[in-house]
């Protein structure tokens, strides 16, 4: 059972100035390393002890392999399968003490974790521990004291007889623990509902709307956690004593979803996926949301970035960062084919997408 949290009446808030300065835009420093393997996705990188790194690649592809930087070499990880020590899809990588980490099998399915030590795959956690029921089989974090923080579904609010918005709480237990603490409501993602089948056997198709988004939340190795909000675009900090942090409203532009919008889209799809690309007839919302699902990123020191919406006055690559104060207090923009996939203590790894559509990781000097 999950248990509310502590009233915020009884929490200690910590209120950023709203006063807000233009953020400094930050210039990544020439890379010191580049990784000639190909990869279709580049979903996910942790860096280990010795400097090599893990990654996943969560696509057809479908493998964890480490990789040094240097010399370039890469190896396979691990199997695919329903067997111990292997995976049918792998997901996000997560740090644990003691380099360690938490694998992540079949994020979108929410199946189970794997433990590895250094390289290798060493337990599968049991698809039956109680903190899986508990935060989702797909966690937004994990900290060294053990415990898991999960984003889950709680419900949906019908906005009309084909529209509704998920109801969304943030929950956090311990790794071996059964019980959780709901410490935040979020607003999900909204959809557009089809019924479709017959009067006497109908069911449903959810379609979701584009420039809409769910908020998020994830934690930190140390225990806090980063909440972002969508409307208004703001950051919440709870510290690991459960202080509350708020930051203030970060300036958007809310554009509209009009035929200008909804063509620059389509030809940011043309960019990365070629001819494969097809018009979309999905429900538009009114209005652009300012951030990007699965946008959240760990930075060294405490800091948060926060990938933004694209549009047509934005078509690149853009992170907001966020110190504990909650505030903006940089940019960094890439280009459209860029992304962050991960962090070391003084580096930070980029994917690159070439013109043929694979992606290959990129080692720059932080910050």
């Amino acid at each position: 059972m999950i248990r509310a949290a502590v009233a915020i009446a009884s929490t200690a808030v910590v209120t950023a100035v709203a006063f807000q300065q233009a953020p400094r835009v930050i210039g990544l420093r020439p890379p010191d390393a580049t990784l000639g393997e190909q990869f279709t996705s580049i979903y996910s990188v942790r860096e280990l002890a010795d400097g090599r790194v893990l990654i996943s690649d969560y696509s057809q592809d479908n493998r964890v392999v480490v990789a040094d930087m240097v010399s370039g070499r890469v190896r396979t990880v691990g199997n695919v399968g329903a067997g111990p020590r292997e995976y049918r899809q792998a997901g996000r990588l997560f740090a644990l003490p003691g380099d360690s980490t938490l694998l992540i099998d079949s994020p979108d399915r929410g199946r189970w974790w794997l433990l590895m030590h250094h390289d290798s795959i060493v337990r599968n956690v049991p698809p039956d521990l109680p903190a899986l029921r508990v935060v989702g089989g797909n966690p937004s974090g994990v900290d060294d004291r053990g415990r898991v923080l999960g984003v889950r579904q709680a419900g949906a609010e019908l906005l009309s007889p084909t529209h509704n918005r998920e109801r969304l709480v943030a929950v956090i237990a311990e790794r071996n623990g059964s019980r959780g603490d709901t410490l935040a409501k979020l607003r999900g993602a909204e959809f557009h509902i089809t019924q479709v089948g017959t009067r006497q056997r109908p069911f449903w198709i959810f379609r979701q709307i584009g420039g809409t988004v769910a908020e998020q939340a994830l934690m930190f190795q140390d225990g806090w956690i980063a909440i972002v909000y969508a409307e208004p675009y703001r950051v919440e900090w709870l510290t690991p004593a459960r202080a509350l942090v708020r930051g203030p409203t970060v300036p958007w532009e809310w554009p509209r979803a009009d035929a200008t919008e909804k063509a620059a889209a389509f030809q940011r799809l043309k960019r990365r996926i070629g001819d494969r690309a097809k018009e979309d007839n999905t429900p538009w919302a009114e209005r652009l949301a300012p951030i990007r699902m699965n946008g959240l990123v760990a930075a060294p020191n405490g800091q948060l970035l926060v990938l933004r919406a694209q549009w047509s006055q934005a078509e690149d690559t853009r992170y907001d960062l966020f110190d504990r104060s909650a505030r903006r207090v940089a940019l960094l923009a890439m280009p459209d084919s860029e992304r962050v996939v991960g962090f070391g203590p003084r580096s930070i790894y980029i994917s690159v997408r070439d013109g043929d559509g694979f992606h290959r990781l990129r080692r720059h000097p932080w910050p």
